[in-house]
């Protein structure tokens, strides 16, 4: 539907911004930033979206980072003890 479509859509043209803001940065603000912190619970939930993100070079590999960090792991938990970060 025309809604389903529209996001689609907005969450694939995110995340070509974010692979090109990575492609010359480690973090999205340069170093690692409250920005990361707050955009990986969103880019997490990439298989629910519908996106695929290994498309997106850049981001996978900051993905693999954030996702790979203790605090990350920890809080991905707060809400739902099973819950398993997806990987790419």
């Amino acid at each position: 539907d025309y809604a389903a479509g529209r996001y689609g859509a907005e969450a694939r043209r995110l995340c070509g911004v974010l692979d090109r803001q990575l492609a010359s940065h480690d973090f999205v603000a340069g170093d690692i930033s409250i920005a990361d912190f707050a955009i990986f619970p969103w880019a997490a939930r990439y298989e629910w979206q519908g996106l695929d993100i290994n498309d997106y070079e850049n981001l996978v590999r900051w993905y693999k980072v954030m996702a790979a960090r203790p605090g990350v792991q920890r809080g991905v938990k707060v809400p739902d003890p099973d819950y398993e970060i997806p990987m790419p």
